[in-house]
């Protein structure tokens, strides 16, 4: 017996089931929340929306927005001015403000506060090399990597994903997880006085979203 492909969500709903999200709405959750950080130095890196409402709040690394006197956010096909509006050094961790509206923001879920766990998929999502915003995915290789506690993962990761998206999928959702801080860095020696610093790849770290979202809820 062969099912009608229609037939099949109407199962899957009586049977208390979910359809996987589609393509457009991967791209919705994951990608849309994430900006091209702009400074006024020719640097940029990512950040990630996580409230709009009357204005959108964007959380990004300190060290893309750090001293620079002029900051500009490309989301969602538009370039907008944004404002400074709380940073940590120590953390790594900056929160902008953009005075727009947009529909897409990061989903942070009420139990995001639960530990990754070594071999679980993730989803990277920044603008790496200064390109727009764009998805690798990877797993995560250790959930508590040095003093700081970062997220150690495989995805690719490259200069420019800084302030970029980390998810891991939950149920119908994909939630935030962490912010791209660094990616991995190997000292090489070129000559006897020359060392350089070359990325390592696969090898990327974020801040978990425990840390985060104490950051951000004074500003909410």
């Amino acid at each position: 017996m062969v099912m009608k492909k229609s037939l099949l969500p109407l199962l899957l709903f009586l049977a208390g089931c979910t359809l996987p999200p589609t393509q457009e709405q991967k791209y919705d959750m994951m990608v849309r929340p994430v900006a091209k950080v702009f400074t006024a130095s020719g640097t940029s890196g990512s950040g990630v929306v996580f409230y709009s409402r009357d204005y959108t709040l964007i959380i990004s690394a300190n060290h893309v927005t750090r001293g620079q006197e002029e900051l500009k956010v490309f989301l969602n096909g538009e370039l907008y001015s944004a404002e400074l509006v709380k940073e940590s050094e120590k953390l790594d961790l900056s929160i902008l403000r953009v005075e727009i509206y947009t529909n897409f923001v990061a989903h942070i879920h009420n139990k995001a506060s639960l530990k990754t766990k070594t071999f679980e998929r993730i989803f990277v999502v920044g603008a790496g090399r200064g390109y727009l915003p764009y998805p690798a995915m990877g797993i995560i290789s250790n959930p508590q990597n040095g003093k700081h506690k970062l997220i150690q993962f495989s995805a690719p990761t490259v200069g420019g994903n800084s302030g970029g998206a980390v998810y891991r999928r939950h149920e119908e959702h994909f939630e935030l997880v962490g912010i791209v801080v660094k990616e991995g860095i190997q000292p090489v020696s070129v000559s006897p006085d020359i060392t350089i610093k070359v990325p390592i790849s696969n090898v990327g770290f974020s801040i978990p979203i425990q840390t985060v979202n104490d950051f951000i809820k004074e500003v909410l």
